[in-house]
Order: structure tokens, then sequence, then C-alpha cells
């Protein structure tokens, strides 16, 4: 039985992009034209500071150096602004199911390879516990590596089984199936029928099961699909 339903972030419940930043960088750099050689800052590794290696004062000053940026006592702020910045829309897809998951029992969780200065733009209280917030700077290990979702389902205290991974990019989820999770790559135009073919299957199979273990009536309560559920304005 499905018991969670593990969520990436950035493209997934908001969208995201480092345009404010590049913008920045490109208004503040002394050498343009070696910026714009070098490829801005779409060729610099944010893995470290991801993976809580560095901190944010020691990654401004890296990419000040790499870019030709006078640094200031400020730039630490100014760059934690321009990458907040980035937070675009929120998808009301994606929050529309969360709801309903959790009206079907199935708890939410986060797992997102992180800019820790992004900590706290998930704000969800409602439908989603901060016991189940985590991230690749709290782990130490950044998806697709098969560590990350291990890091997650041991906190959850579940099986790869009986969790879902909801991620924008492919090869996130080719490693989350490969351990057994149930995967569904992001589209806000398909993320609804996605979840509710995966459900829809899930409850299939645990009503088998009843049949042949113990009266289906015991079952049924916990076994409706979602779609013929009822929901709070439905």
């Amino acid at each position: 039985m499905i018991r969670y339903c593990v969520w990436d972030v950035g493209k997934t419940i908001y969208d995201y992009s480092l345009k404010p930043f590049e913008l920045w960088a490109a208004a503040k750099t002394s050498n343009r034209e070696k910026f714009r050689s070098a490829g801005g800052l779409r060729t610099y590794d944010f893995n470290p500071y991801m993976l809580g290696k560095i901190t944010i004062e020691e990654m401004s000053r890296e990419i000040c150096r790499r870019c030709d940026i006078a640094y200031t006592d400020d730039t630490p702020e100014e760059v934690s602004r321009e990458l907040r910045r980035g937070v675009g829309r929120y998808f009301p897809e994606t929050r529309k199911m969360m709801v309903r998951l959790q009206n079907n029992g199935i708890e939410n969780a986060v797992f997102s390879n992180a800019l820790p200065v992004l900590a706290g733009t998930v704000s969800y209280d409602d439908v989603l516990k901060t016991e189940n917030i985590f991230t690749s700077y709290q782990a130490g290990v950044l998806k697709p590596d098969p560590a990350a979702f291990e890091y997650v389902r041991a906190r959850l205290g579940c099986r790869f089984d009986e969790m879902i991974m909801v991620d924008d990019k492919r090869q996130n989820i080719k490693s989350a199936r490969s351990l057994g999770m149930h995967g569904i790559v992001f589209k806000a135009e398909t993320i609804e029928e996605e979840l509710e073919k995966i459900i829809a299957l899930d409850n299939r199979e645990n009503i088998e099961y009843c049949a042949f273990s113990v009266p289906v009536r015991k079952c049924l309560p916990d076994t409706l699909s979602i779609r013929n559920r009822k929901y709070p304005g439905r």
C-alpha cells in the first residue's frame, strides 16, 4: 500500500530559474566578454553548495573570482536575494494533488537537490509536515544517487514500494524506480492522471490481496479509488 508521495521542489512544486542571478552577475562583472564566452553562470557547479560543503559566503567568493566581480561584505546577501528571486509560479496542479493525496491517507514529503538559501520557500504546512521535508544539504547526497532515496526511506520508516517519487528530471525517476519506488516525471498537465494510475493499480493489488487473505469488506474502506472518494468542495 502506498504511504508517501515524495515531491521534488524546483520545476515540480514551483517554477525556478537562475535568470535573476545570471542578470545580476552579468551587470556586476568587469569583463562581460569573458563572462559570456565562459557560459556565464550556466557552467558553474552549484553541487558543493547544495551538498552543504561550502557556505553562501564561500560560494559568493568563488563566483566573484570566476566572473570578475568585486566582492564586498554585501555580496553574500545580494547573491542570496537573487537566488530567492528565481522562485517563480507555484504549480496549482501540484498543490491540488497534495491535498487530494492527504485526504486519501497518503502523506506528502519532499526531497530536493536544494540551494540552502531557498529553505522555507515551500510553506504548505497544511499538507506537508516539517519532519517530511528533506534536502540534499541535510543528507549530504544528491539525486540521482540511490543513497538519496535511501536517506528519505529510512527517515520515513517505510519500504520503497510504499513510496511515489515525483520529479521533473528523468534520471532521478529512473534511479528511484530502480529501487522499487513508483516514479512520475512531472508535467503539470498530466500529474493528476499519472498519480491516479499508480494509486488505482495499488488499490487493485490491495483488493486482490484481501480477497485471498481476509474478508474483502475489511479492506474496501482503505482501498477505494482516488477518483471515487469524496473531497471537500467537490
